[in-house]
């Protein structure tokens, strides 16, 4: 009789991973107890897991090494190496993260955009999800509320985009391009109020593509929107790199074939 080829080390980290992802609920168990031991209802509340599921779960740490239950003080705690564990995990968990942002950004641009996966990952990322569905608005609203020139071309215009960009005070430059359909959604009084100070522009784009991209004193971004023209992405580059340079060059590009 043959006996079973030892696993490669490989094959261990492939088993370990699969053990997580299938269960986030045993990824959660060594979070909490990475912060401080905890007894069945501190962890229940922590993780917010069924008792039966939660006790599962754990006996499966334990079996593992990374979880020892100390019966004597009716508590659990992370091991050593369960606490080496969470720590390579939070590093795997970050990058799959990153992959799924790049992943979602790239799914509502078209397929000429021009840009790569590389030069999009190395900058600040956020994406609307159905917990968080105002995370790319909140995101840009914040980057504008700091900022003292604006110029950004969107083909949907948001009433609280509009209303942040309508309060901003002392502002150096305000640029605002966007599509016909757009500003018929829009009554005049708020349009008006947008070109009320004589360095303030709003105009039409004539071939608008389906993407935003935004100039602001400090950064530029790509702009991403879903079927409904809710924005469901926005990628932020702080400096100086390709998506920076992208982002001027096609401002500059919707600019031109635009009418004041």
């Amino acid at each position: 009789m043959v006996p079973p080829s030892k696993k490669s080390q490989k094959e261990k980290q492939y088993d370990t991973l699969q053990f997580f992802t299938s269960s986030p609920t045993r990824y959660h168990i060594l979070a909490a107890l990475e912060q401080c031991a905890r007894n069945i209802n501190e962890l229940e509340k922590a993780v917010d897991s069924h008792r039966t599921t939660l006790r599962r779960n754990i006996r499966k740490l334990v079996k593992r090494g990374w979880v020892d239950e100390d019966t004597a003080a009716n508590q659990y705690r992370i091991t050593p190496a369960g606490s080496r564990l969470k720590r390579l995990l939070d590093l795997v968990f970050d990058e799959l993260r990153k992959v799924r942002q790049i992943k979602s950004v790239f799914s509502s641009l078209p397929k000429d955009i021009g840009l790569t996966p590389e030069e999009i990952e190395n900058n600040r990322i956020s994406v609307s999800s159905q917990r968080d569905p105002f995370s790319a608005l909140n995101t840009l609203i914040n980057l504008i509320m700091n900022s003292d020139m604006i110029k950004i071309y969107t083909p949907s215009l948001n009433p609280q985009l509009l209303s942040t960009l309508i309060n901003r005070e002392s502002l150096e430059e305000l640029e605002l391009i966007s599509t016909k359909s757009a500003f018929r959604t829009v009554e005049q009084s708020v349009i008006n109020s947008l070109k009320e100070p004589e360095k303030h522009r709003v105009v039409t784009a004539t071939k608008p593509p389906m993407y935003g991209v935004c100039l602001l004193s400090d950064n530029a971004s790509l702009i991403t929107y879903n079927e409904k023209m809710h924005m469901s992405s926005i990628v932020v580059s702080d400096g100086t790199n390709q998506l920076f340079d992208w982002v001027n060059q096609r401002y500059d590009s919707i600019k031109m074939g635009s009418q004041s």
